[in-house]
């Protein structure tokens, strides 16, 4: 019986450490032959899956990169080889990547899903 209450215990440990109360990302490095590094993606509703335009994508530096379209899609070119993402909305939690390691001709597609901070504005 203890074996396999470790086993459940180790389980559930292990399926929530990729979980994330404040939404997640996924993303695809592609190699090509070009000059620049291109960002590109969709940013949606964690709760709806519905696309949300006007987000903010911040790059290195926290410097603003790109903005996303009525369809939820942003694009952006990049000059840093080791660019970490960021996509800001008033009402929703940031949502960080991890540092990406990226050559010159790379493409990286990042897909975020936002979760709303419900938490109230104080003045």
């Amino acid at each position: 019986m203890k074996i396999k209450l470790a086993t459940v215990q180790f389980l559930l440990l292990f399926t929530c450490l990729g979980c994330s109360t404040k939404g997640h990302y996924t993303y695809k490095i592609i190699h090509t032959q070009g000059r620049n590094i291109v960002v590109y993606g969709t940013i949606y509703d964690a709760n709806t899956n519905l696309p949300m335009p006007v987000v903010s994508i911040l790059g290195p530096d926290k410097k603003k990169i790109a903005q996303t379209d009525k369809d939820g899609k942003y694009k952006a070119y990049l000059t840093n080889g080791k660019p970490s993402l960021q996509a800001s909305w008033i009402g929703y939690y940031h949502n960080w990547t991890k540092k990406f390691k990226l050559l010159p001709g790379d493409s990286v597609h990042v897909d975020f899903w936002m979760k709303e901070d419900l938490r109230p504005l104080i003045d």
